[in-house]
């Protein structure tokens, strides 16, 4: 199965788990001029989340809120937390201006997540499926006793809108899992569901 294509309606279909960076403008160019774009996040992705969102934002703007709590001498007894707002640069190249949808569900999770809320600010993205995992934010490492080692989220991480994203996950805004019979007969209803929601808006 091609990373990306074509899909029947003038629909465009993008494979993040599989997509490099080197393959996104070929992308762009081969869905030029269709009506949507329907990117499947569902697992992990390689790195290509600010290149995609650069093609479809239409000026600079937040793409997403890290909050950092910081422990230091300084401030014993004081809760002081630093707070970052990552933008959204558009590309110089031409911008994808059709509608976007991302198929979701609990394998997106991390860096998966933050390309959701790059695409949500972006493109105005709507998701399609179930919640994700709601982990995203950067890994703490500290060392224990015994040689041991713990790994922890050490930032908190918001949509550009200042909802919550960790614990929570990116919530689908039409919710559906696959179904046995459909596993069986070999189709991906989520996929199928975001083609008539581009289609009839529902």
């Amino acid at each position: 199965m091609p990373v990306f294509r074509r899909l029947p309606g003038n629909l465009g279909y993008a494979d993040l788990t599989r997509l490099v960076g080197s393959e996104v403008d070929a992308m762009f160019d081969a869905l030029a001029g269709i009506t949507a774009i329907i990117f499947d996040m569902r697992g992990y992705p390689n790195g290509t989340g600010s290149l995609i969102a650069s093609r479809l934002a239409r000026k600079v703007g937040p793409g997403a809120e890290f909050r950092t709590p910081l422990v230091t001498a300084s401030y014993i007894g004081v809760e002081v937390t630093s707070r970052f707002v990552q933008n959204v640069q558009p590309s110089d190249k031409p911008r994808y201006p059709g509608k976007v949808v991302v198929l979701i569900d609990d394998r997106a999770i991390s860096a998966a997540e933050h390309m959701c809320l790059a695409l949500e600010a972006a493109g105005q993205a709507r998701f399609v499926g179930s919640p994700t995992t709601g982990t995203n934010g950067e890994e703490t490492y500290i060392r224990l006793p015994g040689g041991l080692e713990a790994r922890f989220t050490g930032q908190e991480v918001f949509h550009a809108d200042g909802r919550q994203l960790q614990q929570v996950g990116v919530q689908p805004d039409v919710v559906i899992r696959p179904t046995l019979r459909g596993v069986r007969a070999g189709k991906d209803e989520v996929l199928d569901r975001a083609v008539r929601y581009v289609q009839t808006g529902r």
